[in-house]
């Protein structure tokens, strides 16, 4: 899952979506000191918090995430 990171991060910023590296990092920070899961619905979900700060976002992000292969879509 590591490997799709910077994917992701790539994806978010040519979509317009704000991301500071810091913001990237928080959440890998928090899966490895264990605050949360491995899986990939929670890698998703924990990005997904992290990453937007504003609700016009909220779509761009999730379609980033497909791109991505990086998180679920309902």
């Amino acid at each position: 899952m590591a490997s799709r990171g910077p994917r992701f991060l790539f994806t978010l910023r040519e979509a317009g979506v704000p991301v500071l590296s810091a913001e990237y990092l928080a959440p890998m920070a928090a899966m490895a000191a264990g605050v949360a899961g491995m899986g990939v619905d929670t890698y998703y979900t924990t990005y997904h918090c992290v990453l937007i700060e504003n609700d016009c976002h909220l779509d761009r992000h999730r379609v980033c995430a497909v791109r991505s292969g990086t998180g679920l879509v309902d």
